[in-house]
């Protein structure tokens, strides 16, 4: 079996500046998160199911190596103490619970241990997931060829300016059809804005950040406290006041916490959690703690 996770980076960057702001401050929170599957026509086989779960199995044999942990010790805000801790950790299996139900999409995944590990499980669970069922359900080679085309489409749009995104980054590891998908999309972005230019747009790097160091993308960890202090002002926006909890069924319940987004009335406690790990890990960066 070849794996489909080849390296405990192979996560996006805020999973480490969450985790260390777990580490740090809520080391024994105990939590579970399941698998949802949003798309009603989507349908696991067996087969799918027993490949999910011998790769996610073979993703819990992962270390981090010394050569990796090198590379997060050289990012600014991540603290020695926590790279420390990583050398020691690694997923554990007996907190994965992976089944082939009878109904829904066919798939159950739940994962449930002390935060500092399910946190980590989520984006890796996602990508693998995705990649079996595109891999085994369709014609990966037509599809392959046809995500190709459709990425040069897009790049070309940014060069002739019909996309403006402004400062922007690659977000697609847990969603992607398949790691080589995601590293030649990213490297045709990186290869057309250093060739061509793009119209009001600036790529910054991949949130991936396996790949951001195999593509020797480090300005994005440089560059990330930045763009932060910006999503920090829009969070501010997310706090539910009086003003915002009218149309809520217990207003009460809702007040002073955080809603999913601008666009949602969805009080999630993980929002507040992802929200309040932020603003702490943000602290410590800006105040050099």
């Amino acid at each position: 079996m070849e794996r489909i996770i080849t390296s405990l980076l192979e996560t996006d960057m805020y999973k480490f500046s969450m985790g260390q702001a777990i580490y740090h401050k809520f080391p024994s929170y105990v939590t579970t998160w399941d698998f949802k599957c949003r798309n009603e026509d989507v349908k696991f086989t067996h087969d799918m199911v027993e490949e999910i779960r011998a790769q996610v199995k073979a993703y819990c044999s992962l270390s981090f190596t010394e050569d990796e942990l090198e590379y997060l010790r050289g990012i600014e805000w991540i603290k020695r103490d926590y790279v420390d801790f990583l050398r020691l950790w690694h997923p554990r299996f007996e907190e994965f619970s992976i089944k082939e139900t009878g109904e829904g999409c066919g798939l159950s995944i739940e994962t449930s241990g002390t935060w500092m590990n399910t946190s980590f499980y989520e984006i890796p669970t996602l990508a693998i997931v995705n990649e079996v069922y595109f891999r085994t359900s369709h014609d990966y080679d037509t599809l392959f060829k046809s995500f190709i085309e459709r990425a040069d489409k897009k790049i070309q749009s940014l060069v002739d300016g019909t996309y403006t995104l402004g400062t922007f980054s690659e977000f697609g590891l847990r969603r992607r059809l398949s790691a080589e998908a995601q590293e030649l999309a990213t490297k045709k972005i990186i290869e057309a804005q250093k060739t061509k230019g793009f119209k009001e747009s600036k790529f910054i790097g991949t949130s991936n950040v396996y790949l951001a160091k195999k593509l020797g993308d480090e300005k994005f960890a440089n560059e990330v406290l930045e763009a932060c202090k910006l999503a920090a002002k829009c969070q501010f926006s997310l706090f539910n006041c009086e003003e915002y909890t009218f149309s809520h069924q217990n207003p009460a319940r809702s007040l002073n916490g955080i809603r999913f987004k601008n666009t949602r009335q969805w009080v999630r406690v993980d929002s507040v959690q992802h929200v309040a790990c932020f603003f702490i890990r943000l602290y410590w960066a800006e105040n050099k703690i």
